[in-house]
């Protein structure tokens, strides 16, 4: 089963520091919706599914490995662009708000939690695309392209979930 595009990771690096490209990312790093939002909403269901529903817990356990990935490496360029890589996001007055684990959703129901991933994953390639028309930097941008590749492929993964059911017996058939 793929998780992630095929096409490589681009190494992470920059044009020049950039504190305002950095503030940037680190939105889609550990804001609201983000790589940190991701990994701990992911693992958070792969517990709670792996006994009844473990084929689809894999499946969730392998996506947050793939954003386990994203984040490292958002976290890397934001630290080359000059900003240390916290957990949490500048808001528009320039005031930090910390991560918070308030922003996982700690739904049990199956159907409900694809829909929410599907919805979560959607969200989270909007602000990538918003990201990339605010960034002209063009190995961040690199970056950024390659991050969504993976997030596309995460929402077909949701979608045929949703489509086939949710049962145990027919989540690996159809993913």
């Amino acid at each position: 089963m793929v998780f992630k595009s095929s096409s490589p990771y681009p190494t992470p690096r920059v044009e020049e520091i950039n504190r305002n490209y950095a503030l940037i990312l680190l939105n889609n790093y550990s804001g609201d919706i983000s790589e940190e939002t991701a990994i701990h909403q992911y693992l958070f269901q792969y517990l709670m599914n792996s006994n009844e529903y473990k084929e689809f817990a894999d499946v969730l356990l392998h996506i947050s490995e793939v954003e386990m990935k994203h984040f490292r490496l958002l976290g890397v360029t934001i630290r080359l662009l000059g900003v240390m890589p916290v957990f949490g996001k500048f808001e528009n007055n320039n005031n930090y708000k910390p991560w918070c684990s308030d922003n996982v959703s700690y739904l049990l129901d199956i159907k409900s939690i694809i829909l929410q991933n599907i919805k979560y994953e959607n969200e989270a390639i909007k602000k990538y695309k918003e990201s990339y028309s605010k960034i002209n930097d063009v190995y961040v941008r690199e970056l950024i392209n390659r991050i969504i590749e993976d997030e596309l492929i995460h929402v077909e993964i949701f979608h045929k979930c949703k489509i086939k059911g949710c049962r145990k017996e027919y989540i690996l058939n159809f993913i």
